[in-house]
């Protein structure tokens, strides 16, 4: 039977950190599989954390410890307009349907606490912004996924630099740099979808109303989706889909409250 005890301890969340990475990182802290650590508090066993654990959930994990509730609720939200199973291919999973992320090990090399971004788990996220090179899908050691949900562990040393079936280092591989005149239209696709995905709708430019997620889908499964915007067919007026610079900020609202600190990014 599960025992609803405090863990006494938790990870602050870090701006921009997806919620199975601050899960793993709660795990590692307490030496303990995240399945068992959920079902420590009352969690029922579940596949994928980012869509399934809502904001009380997360509440429960703090509850007692020496990080308040309200820092780690916004973990339950990120992904909360891609819940519906329609929206699922919008989310990496591997060909076994386990979640799984993409990962930039210049990234994970260059953090002072590796962390899993928000946008390495969205299946259009193909290029790291930050670094210029491709993302990368499995670990070159044993050329397992990047799993959101990570297996328990032996022994509780590795952080998320670290690939949970054979320790390799993550930040080790290499990936394909690419020229920045090559990747700009898609890095500005790239963080309008980010943004689309994250707030469950999208504008499109000169019209003025909110466009639903469904819009997207269907340019998506019709291939009518380039580096510059959205094509209907040649035929007819080319739709723009805008990233806008405050989108982010919807997101991080509650996280950040009036503090004074800079919203992040989706990279």
């Amino acid at each position: 039977m599960p025992t609803d005890s405090s863990l006494m301890l938790a990870p602050t969340p870090i701006a921009g950190e997806s919620p199975s990475s601050w899960l793993h990182r709660l795990s590692l802290l307490h030496g303990r599989g995240a399945q068992t650590l959920l079902h420590s508090v009352g969690i029922r066993k579940m596949k994928d954390p980012d869509i399934t654990l809502t904001s009380q959930q997360f509440g429960s994990l703090v509850r007692e410890t020496n990080v308040s509730a309200s820092m780690v609720a916004h973990l339950g939200t990120i992904y909360e307009p891609l819940r519906e199973s329609r929206y699922r291919r919008l989310l990496r999973h591997d060909d076994r349907g386990r979640p799984v992320y993409a990962f930039c090990p210049e990234c994970l090399a260059s953090d002072e606490t590796p962390y899993l971004r928000i946008a390495w788990r969205f299946t259009h996220w193909d290029i790291c912004p930050t670094h210029r090179i491709r993302m990368c899908y499995r670990c070159l050691g044993c050329e397992a996924p990047l799993l959101a949900m990570r297996p328990p562990q032996k022994f509780y040393l590795a952080d998320l630099r670290r690939c949970s079936m054979c320790a390799s280092d993550l930040t080790l591989q290499s990936a394909d740099r690419l020229p920045q005149e090559e990747i700009c239209g898609s890095l500005r696709i790239q963080a309008a979808l980010a943004n689309t995905l994250l707030l469950g709708h999208c504008f499109i430019e000169g019209h003025p109303e909110r466009v639903p997620l469904d819009f997207l889908m269907h340019a998506l499964s019709t291939r009518q989706l380039d580096g510059t915007g959205i094509r209907d067919t040649p035929l007819t007026p080319q739709f723009r889909l805008l990233c806008h610079d405050g989108q982010m900020f919807f997101l991080f609202l509650n996280f950040l409250g009036t503090r004074g600190e800079s919203f992040p990014d989706v990279t």
